[in-house]
C-alpha cells in the first residue's frame, strides 16, 4: 500500500496551486498512448524542421 501511495505522489506535479495537479502516465501507459497515435492514419509526427516552420494564426484559419 505504501508503494502505491508513493507512486501516486511521484507522478503528480503541483502546478503552483493546491487545486491543480497533473498525473503523468507511467511507462506502460505512455507506450499505449504512443501505439494509439502511431496506429491512427490521421496523425503524423512533426519533425523539428516542420515545427520551426509553423506559425501562430490569430483568429483561426
Amino acid at each position: 500500500m505504501q508503494k502505491a501511495k508513493q507512486k501516486e505522489q511521484d507522478t503528480k506535479v503541483d502546478l503552483e496551486s493546491d487545486k491543480i495537479s497533473l498525473e503523468l502516465p507511467d511507462a506502460a501507459e505512455e507506450a499505449l498512448i504512443n501505439a494509439g497515435i502511431a496506429a491512427d492514419p490521421d496523425t503524423m509526427e512533426v519533425s523539428d524542421t516542420q515545427f520551426k516552420q509553423m506559425r501562430f494564426m490569430a483568429g483561426g484559419r
